[in-house]
């Protein structure tokens, strides 16, 4: 019993953080307060990091030297956050390090069920009025459509809510989907395309879908790869949306229309990257208007919705070479382990990181804190699968 117990509070805290955190990009704000709100989810923050800080150093079965290791790099990811001004990636260290000896299925089911709840809830409270429900107008045309946010922050945030929900049901199922599977998150996708008009992760949802379709082709063109190509892979689109926000060029047609189909995130990314013409090494604070909701008279829109543009403008090299680092080995380990549906949603993460801003969101975003989780349960059962299919 006594071994469950770290797991057991290492998992109440992360429900607590990812509610946290969750509650903190609804509209909640307007009704409470920004500060107020933000300052009650930072208490709350505080209060389940330090749970899992006690975990990592006090019950944890890790070396001294493992310990020394985790208490460096979490003092310059700290740095690095706090010149940023930006802490979000701070405290998903402290859970990827937290998640030594738990099962990574039990910390996936906390972040679906967690997410569901708390986006039914303000899906329900919108729709009924109990919490602003945001609109915004958006041309086609001439013809213009409204989008809502039911009960987020922003109508892109809950279509971002939606999509990270519809990759963990399919990552639990280990992309075993049947047909009434498909077009229950086929209706989904389609249903919050209809809500929100972000057509960015719509194209992600239908990748989804697509991957979970041919999931067996897709499977074996991974498996075939090897970690070294799916690295390459995964890297070069990481350089290329470096690449093209960089070399964006605003009189051009090609340019203009690309960059109206993101939605400006060229032009606010090629705006940041002139801004910071070399990298900062231990990161450094870029002010920014994001929510384009709440903006007060007089003040400009500009915001970084890149998360690799954010990562090399905003949290600098070392940080990147961090990042680099986890997702190496997050590859390394899952063909080792031969856990192909981690490494089919790293890859759509990885697509999506180049649009949103969420990458270090644990409301968001659950996969980095597999890194250092227990697979046990994964090895198990995929040593029961040739003999079940064998009887």
């Amino acid at each position: 019993r006594t071994k469950h117990v770290p797991e057991t509070a290492y998992l109440i805290m992360f429900t607590i953080f990812s509610a946290a955190a969750f509650i903190e990009g609804t509209t909640l704000t307007h009704v409470f307060g920004v500060d107020r709100l933000m300052a009650l989810t930072y208490r709350i923050y505080q209060l389940s990091v330090l749970g899992v800080l006690g975990k990592i150093f006090f019950l944890d079965d890790s070396t001294k030297k493992t310990k020394t290791g985790i208490f460096l790099t979490l003092a310059v990811l700290y740095f690095i956050c706090h010149r940023a001004q930006a802490m979000a990636p701070f405290f998903m260290a402290i859970f990827i390090f937290g998640a030594v000896g738990v099962d990574w299925k039990k910390i996936l089911k906390c972040f679906f069920f967690t997410g569901l709840l708390l986006t039914c809830l303000s899906l329900f409270g919108a729709l009924f009025r109990i919490i602003p429900n945001m609109a915004q107008s958006r041309t086609y045309f001439g013809i213009p459509f409204r989008r809502f946010s039911m009960g987020i922050a922003t109508p892109t945030d809950f279509a971002a809510h939606v999509f990270s929900l519809m990759m963990a049901s399919v990552l639990l199922r280990d992309f075993k989907c049947d047909r009434k599977c498909l077009i229950l998150l086929s209706l989904i996708a389609f249903l919050t395309f209809a809500l929100t008009d972000a057509r960015l992760d719509l194209i992600l949802m239908i990748l989804l879908l697509l991957c979970t379709a041919f999931y067996d082709r897709i499977k074996a063109f991974i498996t075939a790869s090897g970690p070294s190509f799916f690295g390459i892979i995964i890297g070069g689109y990481a350089l290329f949306d470096l690449w093209i926000t960089h070399v964006y060029y605003m009189p051009s047609r090609f340019w203009e229309t690309l960059d109206r189909f993101l939605s400006s995130r060229l032009f606010y990314g090629n705006v940041a990257m002139k801004q910071c013409q070399v990298p900062p090494l231990f990161g450094r604070f870029i002010p920014q208007n994001g929510n384009g909701l709440m903006l007060k008279p007089g003040e400009r829109y500009f915001f970084i919705d890149s998360s690799i543009v954010r990562m090399w403008t905003m949290f600098g090299i070392v940080f990147t070479i961090l990042m680099i680092m986890l997702t190496a080995f997050l590859i390394i380990r899952g063909f080792s382990t031969k856990y192909v549906p981690l490494l089919v949603i790293l890859a759509l993460i990885v697509i999506e990181s180049a649009i949103d801003h969420h990458l270090w969101d644990i409301s968001y975003n659950v996969l980095f804190v597999a890194a250092f989780a227990d697979w046990s349960s994964l090895t198990r059962r995929q040593r029961l699968i040739p003999i079940l299919s064998s009887e």
